[in-house]
């Protein structure tokens, strides 16, 4: 039942006459936003609403700064000081799932030293230790996960993501594989 509405379209002076605004200051503020529209052409409602309300100068100034940072993310990239949210998922999953496995050996192994007698009581304490230490690490590492980036259930570890490092992390965190 989600159908998509089809957008409103006008012309610079079927815009002008709906907002009743003369057909220069719509052609002003499609300049502010860079918009180079021929006489005719026909616009989505939004786009006039932006030409009527918008600041160009501050919209151009968002567009030009997050340009910036995507240049300065793909110059680290390309350097490799930055590395993909998803290798360092990668790395750190592989890591505790042989951490996890270590831990379950360790338990059946060691129930029988702990208590001889009745190794499945040692080992149900060990199983309940595992597991406590496993959700603890999980708790810990998934506060460093972006929201956006949680969509898989195996941890990982990220540091908390700015603007301009939003889904990559510093390769000095991530230690090299063997």
């Amino acid at each position: 039942m989600n159908q998509r509405i089809a957008p409103i379209l006008l012309t610079q002076a079927a815009a002008a006459d709906q907002f009743g605004v003369n057909v220069s200051v719509l052609r002003k503020g499609l300049l502010d936003l860079q918009l180079d529209v021929p006489t005719g052409k026909k616009l989505p409602l939004k786009t006039w609403l932006a030409a009527l309300t918008g600041d160009g100068k501050t919209q151009r100034a968002r567009r030009d700064r997050a340009h910036a940072d995507l240049m300065e993310l793909s110059k680290l990239r390309l350097s490799g000081q930055v590395a993909d949210i998803e290798t360092v998922k990668a790395y750190y999953g592989g890591a505790l799932a042989a951490l996890k496995t270590q831990l379950l050996e360790a338990a059946t192994s060691l129930s029988y030293r702990c208590n001889p007698s009745d190794p499945e009581l040692a080992r149900e304490v060990l199983h309940e230790f595992h597991t406590r230490v496993l959700t603890s690490l999980c708790s810990q590492m998934e506060s460093f996960i972006p929201p956006d980036a949680r969509e898989s259930t195996e941890p990982a570890a990220t540091p908390r993501p700015t603007p301009r490092t939003r889904g990559v992390v510093a390769r000095s965190s991530v230690p090299a594989a063997d």
